[in-house]
């Protein structure tokens, strides 16, 4: 009888602690996924540094003109909110730090730092609208798992969409277009070199498809420098100033 009633007590302890326990041991830990909506004039930089995996970071539609983003924490999407049309705007001051090279003639610099940089696995960025990058437009740089899609990148000053050091990445239906201006004219590469517009580097795994690459400053799509695996499929790449494709 004593045996019976010490473990009807258990029981019914058990039963009043067992929602703490599940949301201890299951809610707690992974969080419920957040989706905030941004407007112009809202910090693109403080909501990413505040996500957590799975959170996702809509933006409406507007133009943000002092954001240069880092991406560091894997797992999040960043998108236009739907229906929207965002722009990030460098202003062509825009990423910040000393010029990697500038051209005698217009006087216009660059640096390599893109205006999107993705340091963080498994991202998602989708739609946005890049313009006037003092550098790059979106980099990825020792990230795997990463998504690029529906994004328009135009006049920017060095590459449109730059992979580095990373794998299983997926760029797909971007257009790309004025990228590489900080030199609009007729040169050789001895004068005064371009760079490649959509472009890996010691990368793995990568494919670039359904994209839109024309009318930039230097070469259009190729798999770079110790790159291997590089599927470039379907992609419209035309009136570029060097080689199309390599």
């Amino acid at each position: 009888m004593k045996k019976t009633m010490t473990a009807g007590v258990a029981l019914k302890k058990l039963t009043l602690f067992l929602p703490l326990l599940l949301f201890l041991f299951f809610v707690h830990p992974t969080a419920a996924q957040t989706t905030v909506t941004l407007r112009p004039g809202e910090s693109i930089q403080e909501a990413n540094d505040a996500a957590r995996s799975g959170d996702v970071i809509l933006l409406a539609s507007g133009t943000w003109r002092d954001e240069n983003i880092i991406i560091r924490t894997s797992g999040i999407t960043l998108a236009a909110a739907p229906g929207a049309t965002p722009v990030i705007d460098g202003e062509y001051r825009l990423p910040g730090g000393n010029s990697a090279r500038c051209d005698p003639r217009s006087g216009n610099c660059f640096v390599y730092t893109p205006l999107i940089s993705v340091r963080a696995s498994d991202v998602v960025i989708d739609g946005l609208r890049i313009y006037q990058s003092r550098g790059r437009g979106i980099g990825i740089d020792g990230a795997q798992n990463v998504i690029v899609r529906n994004c328009f990148i135009e006049n920017v000053r060095s590459a449109g969409l730059h992979v580095n050091n990373s794998s299983q990445v997926t760029l797909e239906r971007c257009e790309v277009t004025g990228a590489g201006n900080y030199a609009t004219y007729s040169r050789s590469s001895s004068e005064l070199d371009w760079p490649v517009i959509v472009n890996t580097i010691h990368s793995s795994d990568v494919t670039i498809r359904f994209n839109q690459v024309y009318r930039n400053w230097g070469e259009g799509i190729a798999a770079g420098r110790n790159s291997e695996r590089i599927h470039i499929v379907g992609n419209r790449v035309h009136d570029n100033y060097a080689l199309q494709i390599y």
